[in-house]
């Protein structure tokens, strides 16, 4: 009786298995017994032995079993390692030879790369991906700028710092002084996850009351502290009237403001909408406004954006 053998595409899938730490290591082995004329063996069950060498002839079994193999049409399959570990560090060549009562069968069968994924001497048993895009083994999974990799089970999931934003609004009159004044109740808090930019946008309501003969000057800006100009604002946004307008009591006007903030550090930034009469004879207020701020990491910026040159219907602080 003689023994013709070969390895299956199953015997790939098997051995992948095998990296991680509860599942066991084994190689699915399949071949064809058959007799002196080279016909198959009679359906039934034959003793047989498996060893494996670190030499193609010669030397001596690294790892042995002796097992019952049952054929049908002359075909059988095991599983090398299910009785009897397969403790081999697998950093090698390898060569498994069988035998039967008939004798021992040669050529020895060498072991294919898929075994191979049975290596453990230096393998990290909790690292399932061993190759990705060609790279082999040790494989570092760099998410880049504004992404980030969150495990979770056995779930890898890449995510990106997009921009996030807080609004807020308020009905409330504040009336305005000489000194700034945050508007009543209004406020954006916004979390912001590292370097970047946060821009803050309100639509204002303001009531203006006008003196012919003095003129109305009204600043706002958003500031990271209540009732301040800020020392970060580089503009404020200005509503002015001229002296040479006549007298109006309670006009509506409206106003945009934009302040944009550079963020050093994460955390949780606070922003307000302040204001502050510094010219007129009095009756000027907020009637009415929103204020929504929104951080920008830094890796959607192309720069920070600038407060240097004159802007339309701002001017820069004294300091």
């Amino acid at each position: 009786m003689r023994v013709v053998t070969r390895w299956t595409y199953f015997a790939l899938l098997i051995c992948t298995c095998a990296l991680w730490a509860d599942v066991p290591k084994l190689i699915s082995y399949q071949g064809v017994l058959t007799d002196d004329q080279g016909l198959p063996v009679h359906d039934g069950t034959h003793d047989m032995s498996f060893a494996i060498y670190a030499e193609a002839t010669g030397g001596t079994a690294l790892w042995s079993v002796n097992r019952p193999v049952t054929t049908v049409n002359g075909v059988f399959e095991i599983l090398l390692g299910e009785n009897g570990a397969l403790t081999l560090p697998f950093d090698r060549d390898y060569w498994l030879e069988t035998a039967s009562t008939a004798g021992t069968f040669s050529p020895r069968a060498r072991l294919v790369s898929s075994p191979y994924s049975l290596r453990s001497g230096d393998v990290d048993d909790s690292v399932a991906v061993r190759s990705l895009n060609g790279l082999q083994d040790h494989i570092v999974l760099d998410a880049g700028p504004g992404l980030s990799w969150v495990h979770a089970g056995d779930t890898l999931r890449l995510t990106a710092q997009l921009p996030r934003l807080a609004t807020d609004l308020s009905g409330a009159t504040t009336e305005l002084t000489a000194e700034w004044q945050s508007y009543e109740g209004l406020s954006a808090a916004v979390q912001c996850s590292g370097t970047g930019i946060v821009i803050c946008e309100s639509s204002i309501w303001l009531q203006v009351s006008h003196t012919q003969g003095t003129a109305d000057r009204i600043q706002l800006c958003h500031a990271e502290t209540q009732n301040s100009g800020g020392p970060n604002v580089g503009y404020y946004s200005l509503h002015s009237v001229p002296a040479e307008f006549p007298t109006y009591v309670n006009n509506d006007a409206t106003h945009y403001v934009k302040t944009v903030f550079e963020i050093a550090a994460a955390g949780e930034h606070t922003f307000y909408l302040n204001a502050r009469a510094t010219q007129g004879v009095g009756g000027d207020r907020l009637w009415y406004g929103n204020v929504t701020a929104t951080f920008y990491p830094a890796h959607m910026l192309d720069g920070i954006p600038t407060l240097d040159g004159a802007l339309e219907g701002t001017e820069k602080p004294s300091r």
